[in-house]
Parts: structure tokens; C-alpha cells; sequence
């Protein structure tokens, strides 16, 4: 049976992140060899590595602290370039580059899997790039004017051309792509658009070509970079227009992302203590009944 690695970055939520890996561990741990727990340098005041470890019990767990903290401000290519430091705090790419697996499974600290999500994601072509949900398209105009989504964008970047995009992006002016980035969308090619990327809550990586284009050709930017809205748009954009092929996978059909969160995005709750305290509470509540 063929085995991959698990990489996922961590800041703070030392209780759903228990619960992220035991779930996943428990579905599809006949898959999994090494877990790559990568921390961000600056924690919260309740993070507890022992505390993670001692709960998940899994010997294969492997901990990396980066020397650089880099959170979500811009990604300096020179910097990645020149100092293997400042590459390797990157999200996701300590594991990435360490890992001897051909695919690699990135995920956030804050889902609930409820089955065999690395079973079916292995059953799919091992050529594709990356395989996950495709496009934060609920910021995306494409998506909002009913043009495009995860399923529809590789038949897009064929057809779509770049005064048609224009159009759409300039009727939604409410977007980050009309005032963040309106201005460099490419004229040539226009897709994928900035919002497009495989979302990294779940994702499956082709490792080879990773370490391919990243590492040993060096002209696709790190998957874990800032370099223009978000976190792995670019490379995304780049291993497309080099002709590597991705895939739209129902993701949601084996999981939950921000399970114990009152809205979708868990990201938001480390801003905000008070439902920071209910979403640990609600997932340490969720270990105890069901671990």
C-alpha cells in the first residue's frame, strides 16, 4: 500500500489539533507515515507541544520550528532565494523538502475528518500537481457573476480572454481582485485568476514535481509564499502555465473544515480570544466523547 507524509502548520489550538490528527489518523491512517508539525515562532499563551504529543501518541511525528516568523505578510523571493532559513519557515515547506514521500497531504489544525479522504484522494491520477477544493471563489467576480468555479476553470483558462474577465471584474468592484490586484491580471492569459489555488485546509501534493520546479529548476515559487493575495496562488498560476494539471476533488464530502468554529472560517477566532476559548473548549469537549 502506497504511504504518505502529513504536513500542517500550527498556531496555537493545541486541542483541535489533536483532534485534526486522531480523526485523520483514524480514517486513514493505513496511509500516513510521517507527520510533519510545523510551528509558527510565535505561539499563543496555551500552545502545548507535550501536550499534543502525549494525546495523539504517534511515533512518527516529527516537529519543526522555523527560524523566521512570517505569518501572513508578503513573501521576499530574494530572501527564499539566498537564505535556506527564511525558505524553510515557508509553510508546509520544512515538510515539503524533507519528506522522502512522493505525495504529501497539507492540512489545517482545525478539521474534523469523518472518513477515508487520503484513500480516495490516492485513487486519482498521481500526475496531477495537486488535488483539493479549487479557488477561494466566493471572493472571486468569475464566481460571483457566474462565469466560473473549481470545476469550470480548466475549461476557462482556454476560453476566457482578457476583456471578457475585465468586464466581470470591473462590475464587483467589492472584491480584493478589483482593488488589490486588478491591475495585474495578466493580459495574455488571465486565468487562473488570484482567487484561484487549491485550498492547503486539505490538499494532496505531487512531491516530485514540487521538489522539480521549487527546489531543483527554481521557477515556481515556494506553495507556502505570500507573493500576492494569498497563500499558494502563485505557485499555483506557475505550475499551471508550465501545463501541470490539478484537479477539483469534493473535499467536503470527508470532512469539516472549522469544525468547532461558528462560522467557516477558522482563521478569524485568532483574532478574536473569546471564540478562540469556545472552539478549543468545544474541541476538547469532542476528544474526550469520542477518543
Amino acid at each position: 500500500m502506497k504511504k504518505i507524509d502529513v504536513c500542517l502548520n500550527v498556531l496555537g489550538k493545541p486541542y483541535q489539533t489533536i483532534v485534526t490528527l486522531k480523526s485523520l489518523l483514524k480514517h486513514s491512517g493505513q496511509h500516513i507515515d510521517k507527520i510533519y508539525l510545523i510551528e509558527e515562532l510565535k505561539q499563543t499563551k496555551d500552545y502545548d507541544f507535550e501536550l499534543i504529543k502525549k494525546e495523539l501518541g504517534y511515533e512518527n511525528l516529527e516537529r519543526f520550528q522555523p527560524k523566521f516568523h512570517l505569518w501572513v505578510n508578503f513573501t521576499k523571493l530574494d530572501m527564499v532565494h539566498r537564505n535556506e532559513d527564511y525558505r524553510l519557515s515557508l509553510r508546509y515547506q520544512y515538510g515539503l523538502e524533507k519528506t522522502d514521500k512522493s505525495h504529501m497531504l497539507l492540512i489545517h489544525n482545525d478539521v474534523l475528518f469523518q472518513s477515508n479522504i487520503v484513500g480516495e484522494l490516492l485513487k486519482e491520477d498521481e500526475n496531477l500537481f495537486g488535488i483539493g477544493s479549487v479557488g477561494q471563489c466566493w471572493n472571486c467576480p468569475l464566481f460571483l457573476e457566474n462565469i466560473c468555479d473549481g470545476d469550470k476553470l480548466e475549461k476557462n483558462i482556454e476560453n476566457l480572454n482578457y476583456q471578457d474577465v475585465m468586464v466581470f471584474v470591473d462590475k464587483r468592484k467589492e472584491t480584493r481582485t478589483y482593488y488589490q490586484v486588478r491591475n495585474q491580471i495578466n493580459k495574455q492569459k488571465p486565468l487562473p485568476m488570484p482567487e484561484c489555488r487549491i485550498n492547503e485546509w486539505c490538499m494532496l501534493v505531487n512531491v516530485d514535481l514540487y521538489k522539480k520546479e521549487v527546489l531543483e529548476k527554481n521557477e515556481v515559487v515556494p506553495f507556502g509564499g505570500y507573493f500576492q493575495m494569498d497563500i499558494g496562488d502563485l505557485w499555483f498560476r506557475q505550475m499551471v502555465d508550465k501545463g501541470y494539471k490539478f484537479k477539483n476533488f469534493q473535499i467536503t464530502h470527508y470532512l469539516t473544515h472549522a469544525y468547532f468554529s461558528n462560522v467557516s472560517n477558522g482563521h478569524s477566532s485568532l483574532f478574536d480570544n473569546e471564540k478562540y476559548i469556545f472552539e478549543e473548549r468545544e474541541a476538547k469537549k469532542y476528544l474526550e466523547e469520542n477518543f
